[in-house]
């Protein structure tokens, strides 16, 4: 009761950050799927928790060039909730929804770049991916195990 637990599962991206005097660092920001949760025991038996899902992505598309180097933006979805359960009872939370869109091209070199004639010989392939995070959470509460017979303390 009152601890926090996270999980995460995607990476750390590296970030440079200038500091003073031109100098740089390095900050690492992660990315991919977390969660976030803070329970809290009430009086009555009930649980208290503080859901925090979060779903983010590394754009590069969007992203800054320092020095030669493609810094890629994090697109993020977030969510924020609090709710009181009773032990075994389950929340759900749905609507982290990612659209990924890309277009590629393949062609024959050379032929597939000839104005007009160009499109006999090339291929636009488009693609849109959804993505729906839905997150259930089930809190239970755990009953501290009786004290062994066998484990006695030494005064």
């Amino acid at each position: 009761s009152g601890g926090k637990a996270s999980f995460l599962v995607g990476g750390e991206v590296p970030i440079p950050m200038a500091q003073a005097q031109g100098q740089v660092t390095i900050d690492w920001k992660e990315y991919g799927v977390k969660l976030d949760i803070s329970p809290q025991v009430m009086a009555s038996g009930k649980i208290s928790l503080k859901v925090k899902p979060e779903v983010s992505s590394l754009d590069f598309n969007n992203g800054v060039r320092i020095n030669n180097f493609l810094v890629p933006a994090l697109q993020s979805r977030k969510a924020e909730t609090q709710v009181v359960l009773r032990d075994g009872q389950s929340l759900l939370i749905g609507g982290l929804i990612q659209n990924q869109e890309s277009k590629n091209i393949e062609k024959l070199p050379f032929l597939g770049d000839i104005p007009v004639l160009g499109q006999l010989f090339r291929s636009d392939n488009f693609q849109n991916n959804e993505t729906e995070l839905n997150v259930i959470v089930t809190p239970h509460l755990l009953k501290a195990p009786a004290p062994d017979k066998s484990d006695k303390s030494v005064k």
